[in-house]
């Protein structure tokens, strides 16, 4: 789905321009970039495929290494999924790194 400007300057500021699962720092001109620092997309906290639906309540900053492994999860499964699977986010940035952008 495109968004205009207005839109993911909302999104993106929802977190104060982090991701909203490993919290690192967005770069608001990196949205829709892959593999570069900052490169972030919209997600949909609860999968399209899952019900959710486009509205702005919906709608969060991931960063790209995020999105790309949520895949279909719901926000909080994905959540519990990183804290039971990477108790270190510098370890799990790493493996997400060479999973995705390798």
């Amino acid at each position: 789905m495109a968004y205009d400007e207005k839109k993911l300057k909302i999104i993106y500021n929802k977190n104060s321009g982090r991701c909203e699962y490993d919290k690192v720092n967005l770069e608001f001109e990196n949205h829709g970039k892959s593999c570069v620092n900052g490169a972030w997309e919209v997600d949909h906290s609860r999968p399209v495929s899952r019900g959710g639906t486009d509205h702005m309540d919906n709608l969060v900053p991931a960063c790209y290494l995020c999105n790309r492994e949520k895949a279909n999860m719901l926000a909080s499964e994905f959540k519990v999924y990183i804290a039971e699977k990477f108790p270190n986010m510098d370890d799990y940035r790493q493996k997400m790194r060479k999973k995705h952008c390798s």
